[in-house]
């Protein structure tokens, strides 16, 4: 069930995006992205990369590897994983962890990481008040992963 915050806020932000799945975002819709001007990512962990707090899945991690090749790439979430940490050392992508979202520091940080303005990046999450909040206040385009049976 959403907490009340996002009930709330969901009322008066809305995201510039919204998918079922980060899936949707194919190689094709991330090349469409291009001609806006967006030309990174900024992502989250928990049910938009993975589900349940499982790891990240075949599907995603390659997912992961197409969006790389296609824009620069960074991870920011409220909560850490060592896991997660390592698949995206391995995939050499920017992961700040314990970011404390709406807060704009560590996806100013993130976008700063990887040489991307605000308004030339995306930032993907399922969650109004951490995410597309985040988004709003650092200007940064957003886009909503519908959260599971919603």
């Amino acid at each position: 069930m959403d907490s009340i915050d996002n009930i709330i806020i969901s009322l008066f932000i809305k995201p510039n995006i919204i998918v079922n799945n980060v899936l949707e975002l194919t190689s094709d819709e991330l090349d469409y992205l291009k001609t806006f001007g967006i030309k990174g990512l900024i992502l989250d962990v928990d049910e938009t990369l993975r589900y349940n707090m499982k790891m990240i899945d075949n599907d995603t991690f390659n997912w992961l590897i197409m969006a790389k090749s296609k824009m620069n790439i960074a991870v920011v979430s409220n909560g850490y994983d060592m896991r997660i940490e390592e698949t995206l050392r391995l995939l050499k992508i920017p992961y700040y962890k314990m970011a404390f979202k709406p807060s704009k520091k560590y996806l100013l940080q993130a976008l700063n990481t990887i040489g991307i303005k605000p308004e030339e990046s995306l930032i993907i999450g399922d969650d109004y008040l951490s995410d597309i909040l985040g988004g709003y206040k650092t200007n940064i385009n957003t886009c909503l992963v519908r959260k599971r049976g919603k």
